[in-house]
């Protein structure tokens, strides 16, 4: 029920114009285009390197029908990114499952929207992505960040905090420290 008095964007939501929609490529969820970023046709790192591993044209062909439908700047900004090549996607496929989220190109290099995607990837970090953007945190940062900055610049939990200092300890090379046996 749409009442007069809501603001309009929350209108706008409620009334899911199609306009403002755009669907993931990869599993289909249908989300508000500013979410899925311009440009971008996946709502997540996982789902855009779920399509470039599997890279089936059945998948594609289904979706670019989709993006027929919509506008056309919707349609041109999802045909002006370019997929990730099949030559890495299919050197990835026997990784297990808990390095998709490492990262293919150099983490020094990455943007702040690079770093919220890799964020937004990690299990139950999702709601930190934000923080993150918010802070202005690039790759360079990232590989400085240690707990304590987390949770004390970032108010973040210590769970999440520790997740995100681990990924970063692996993706640096080094190994994570173990607890020593007490005598």
């Amino acid at each position: 029920m749409i009442t007069a008095d809501e603001p309009p964007l929350k209108k706008q939501a409620l009334e899911g114009s199609k306009s403002d929609q755009d669907k993931c490529e990869a599993c289909g969820k249908t989300d508000i285009k500013l979410k899925l970023k311009k440009g971008r046709r996946f709502c997540s790192v996982s789902c855009k390197r779920k399509l470039s591993k599997s890279g089936s044209p059945d998948k594609r062909g289904g979706l670019e029908a989709m993006d027929l439908d919509n506008n056309d700047s919707a349609v041109s900004g999802a045909e002006s990114s370019s997929p990730s090549p099949p030559d890495a996607a299919t050197a990835d496929t026997e990784d297990s499952s808990a390095s998709d989220t490492t990262p293919k190109v150099n983490p020094l290099k990455w943007t702040v929207s690079d770093v919220c995607e890799f964020i937004r990837a990690l299990p139950g970090c999702t709601d930190y992505a934000e923080d993150f953007a918010i802070q202005e945190i690039d790759g360079q940062a990232l590989m400085l960040l240690k707990e304590d900055h987390l949770m004390s610049a970032m108010a973040m939990k210590l769970g999440p905090a520790l997740k995100i200092c681990a990924k970063i300890d692996t993706m640096r090379g080094t190994p994570q420290p173990q607890p020593s046996p007490e005598k």
